[in-house]
């Protein structure tokens, strides 16, 4: 089951011209979230991502999953160096909260990012060092792992996530604005 409103995506693995592509949906009601409950970060949000595997050689479409689940308003987002891609949030909902005129019923506060595996079997956890703000994009440095983002509001703001550990961000780190 794969969500309409697509937004941002990108190939995360290539696998001898087999690729996999992570595929944001920016959905922003609140309601079921699709794919596998078990799975979701928040079982009210309707968002998240889609991955899709396609061999080149041939043409065809391999197959097709849900890779994160939950989330709300998931828009840019960028690919890893190691072969994950990094899904933002553009929101900052919560439950109670009013979004053009609907109550939004949820279990977990929205804003941030989440990394998604190509193979889809890590569990939906926010990267919470990396903040919480209305995303749009992130970009990475290759050599530093250093993240970058942007802020979809104004005034916008804009970001550097310095992580503790290259290529391990669930580690942690410090994230810096710039004024």
């Amino acid at each position: 089951a794969t969500p309409n409103e697509h937004d941002g995506m990108g190939i995360i693995a290539d696998d001898g011209g087999v690729l996999t592509i992570c595929r944001n949906h920016e959905c922003k009601q609140s309601g079921e979230a699709f794919g596998k409950s078990i799975a979701a970060y928040d079982t009210q949000a309707t968002a998240g991502c889609s991955s899709l595997t396609f061999d080149s050689v041939s043409g065809q479409w391999v197959k097709a999953w849900s890779s994160l689940s939950g989330t709300l308003k998931n828009c840019a987002g960028g690919p890893t160096a190691w072969g994950t891609w990094l899904s933002c949030e553009e929101t900052v909902l919560q439950d109670g909260d009013k979004d053009n005129g609907a109550v939004m019923r949820l279990e977990r506060p929205h804003g941030y990012v989440f990394e998604v595996s190509a193979d889809g079997s890590v569990a939906p956890e926010p990267l919470k060092a990396m903040g919480r703000f209305i995303h749009e994009a992130v970009a990475l440095n290759p050599v530093t792992g250093i993240v970058y983002q942007t802020e979809d509001r104004k005034p916008a703001g804009f970001y550097r996530f310095v992580p503790l550990e290259n290529g391990n961000l669930s580690k942690g780190g410090m994230l810096q604005m710039m004024r």
